[in-house]
């Protein structure tokens, strides 16, 4: 996690806090959530590496929340035995 350590912090910089990086990254998000929807719509292999953003500004608002690799494996295990009982 050491990269989103350092995606974190430079985010810190150039919007001035935790608080406004945090509303930067969640606007990002949705903004890459209409795009991959958009991507698999057509058909546009792009979508693969956009999901991947998705996960990169899922990470960093884990870690702005001080959740470690070992709480962030506990809490996959959780959601994803979770999504099997659907």
């Amino acid at each position: 996690m050491r990269r989103i350590d350092e995606i974190n912090a430079l985010a810190r910089r150039l919007h001035g806090s935790d608080a406004a990086a945090t509303r930067y990254t969640l606007r990002s998000l949705a903004e890459h959530v209409d795009e991959v929807s958009g991507l698999l719509e057509a058909g546009d292999g792009h979508w693969k590496a956009e999901t991947v953003d998705i996960i990169i500004h899922a990470l960093t608002l884990l870690r702005r929340g001080d959740v470690d690799e070992k709480e962030y494996e506990r809490l996959m295990d959780k959601r994803l035995a979770r999504v099997m009982e659907k």
